[in-house]
């Protein structure tokens, strides 16, 4: 899969992508675990190329391309909501069996966007693919060692994302917060509120009271 790849034509890139999608659909659930996962991180690939034919920045093999010094602007009909739009199909069709695998895998959508000079006019598929993954938390994962693991590696991800407005960053880290709390054990939740109070203390965003908070409640179950 990461054979593949055209560097100078991203649509007849992406058709290929999609074509190879309706091949591994069709070899069902149990063959998705290992070709949806690289097919989406060819999506992501083709995101950071089209990102940069978008933004007027050139691969070597476009050299050949520039008139009077000028950037060559790679004229595409693919677009990064139609990229992201069939990452979350492919997360979709492996979710009920493969939670933890999904959950990953969602995560690491937002943060594809995160990377992208454009993130902002992404922002509502960002928010999408980390509640799908809160909600995976909730809903699909029921021992208790993977779903500490899980919590922390959602707040991992939240803490390096700067894509969201506050609305929805709001949003996120309160939900992030109380499931921390809800955890079975109590050294679990100690450390899961600990972890998660630095979702409040970032460059762009301090609320040091409410990061004391988290603290306080980390001490009052210890």
């Amino acid at each position: 899969m990461h054979l593949v790849r055209h560097p100078t034509n991203l649509d007849l890139y992406f058709d290929i992508l999609m074509k190879m999608k309706r091949v591994f659909v069709k070899g069902g659930v149990n063959r998705l675990k290992y070709t949806a996962p690289a097919l989406i991180f060819a999506l992501y690939r083709l995101s950071t190329q089209l990102s940069g034919a978008n933004s007027g920045y050139l691969m070597q093999s476009h050299e050949e391309h520039k008139v009077d010094d000028e950037p060559y602007h790679i004229k595409v009909k693919v677009t990064q909501a139609l990229i992201f739009k069939n990452v979350a199909e492919l997360v979709e069709l492996i979710k009920s069996q493969y939670p933890e695998l999904s959950l990953r895998l969602l995560l690491q959508a937002a943060e594809a966007i995160n990377r992208l000079p454009e993130y902002r006019e992404l922002e509502e598929e960002a928010y999408s693919f980390c509640t799908d993954a809160i909600s995976i938390y909730e809903q699909e994962l029921s021992d208790a060692d993977v779903k500490f693991q899980a919590i922390n590696l959602i707040v991992a991800t939240i803490f390096t994302l700067g894509c969201f407005g506050p609305d929805n960053q709001d949003a996120l880290v309160s939900s992030t917060v109380s499931y921390c709390s809800k955890l079975l054990k109590k050294p679990s939740q100690c450390e899961a509120l600990t972890l998660a109070g630095q979702l409040y203390y970032r460059d762009y965003q301090k609320q040091g009271n409410k990061t004391i908070d988290c603290m306080k409640r980390a001490i009052k179950i210890a």
